[in-house]
């Protein structure tokens, strides 16, 4: 059984969207997952589902929460931090 050492879950508002990561303790591999969910009115949440590309900028892709879509709803680009 493993835990997490270092607590991740948290709540940020960067003035449009509330996310909400939730850190969990993996069983039989062990470790820690990280899921990230967001949402602008508490009704409709969108899941974090990766990385992606588009003309050489990074960006997050974000699908609706229950999709079964392989592909985004939304992309949010990424702002790197200084």
């Amino acid at each position: 059984m493993s835990v997490c050492n270092n607590k991740q879950s948290q709540l940020n508002f960067d003035g449009t969207y509330l996310t909400v990561k939730i850190c969990r303790t993996a069983f039989g591999a062990g470790g820690c997952g990280v899921e990230k969910y967001r949402t602008t009115d508490f009704e409709n949440w969108q899941e974090y589902i990766g990385i992606t590309w588009h003309d050489n900028e990074q960006y997050e892709a974000w699908r609706q929460r229950g999709s079964n879509s392989s592909k985004a709803d939304d992309i949010t680009k990424v702002v790197p931090v200084h």
